[in-house]
């Protein structure tokens, strides 16, 4: 099932049915940076899949059952100048790379840094798991803040009495946890650089 959501004794879960890509499947000078562009492949396939109707035209451009590899899906990032050395991936130029795609995305035009700015992007992220919807989230490597960032895809949620509690974790990275991990908030306010990315 593409979206669950189960609800016991005051405390509610949601989670979204996301397909797994490994970055260390990429070619091995891009395995170590490839989070970004998995994710994206991640959120493409989620979106091709379960789209109704069937789309009429190229059936890739317009979002049903994503045909592209993740290593074109790099090229063609690459092809966008998307990376930044030393800095990582744009994160407009993921968007640009979606709508390529047929999926129509945003991203946080600023990061959501002070505590009061992730609560109000923990409202965003709530918002888009209502509409059934996961995201993309700009997190340190392995939540620690003198790594570099990450990206991973947040594909679950759990809420007691109507406050979030806790995320669920589809990493491209399986080198740390392994694909998919929960973060309680607090885990997730620690370690969140504050860069999201998200479906319309």
């Amino acid at each position: 099932m593409d979206l669950e959501r189960a609800t016991l004794y005051g405390m509610k879960e949601i989670f979204i049915d996301v397909p797994v890509c490994n970055q260390r499947n990429l070619p091995p000078e891009w395995a170590w940076r490839g989070c970004a562009i998995c994710s994206l492949w991640m959120l493409l396939k989620w979106h091709g899949k379960y789209r109704l109707a069937k789309p009429q035209g190229n059936p890739v451009r317009q979002g049903y059952p994503v045909a592209v590899l993740p290593a074109e899906l790099l090229k063609e990032g690459l092809a966008i100048n998307g990376y930044l050395e030393n800095v990582g991936w744009k994160h407009n130029a993921i968007v640009e790379l979606a709508a390529q795609h047929g999926l129509l995305m945003d991203y946080a035009k600023k990061f959501f840094y002070s505590d009061e700015e992730k609560e109000r992007g923990l409202k965003l992220i709530a918002a888009k798991f209502y509409d059934g919807k996961p995201v993309i989230a700009s997190i340190f490597k392995e939540l620690n803040h003198s790594k570099d960032g990450h990206m991973v895809v947040i594909r679950g949620m759990k809420e007691f009495s109507g406050s979030v509690i806790g995320l669920d974790i589809q990493d491209p990275d399986p080198s740390w946890r392994g694909h998919n991990y929960f973060l309680s908030r607090q885990e997730f306010f620690d370690g969140w650089r504050g860069g999201l990315i998200w479906p319309k």
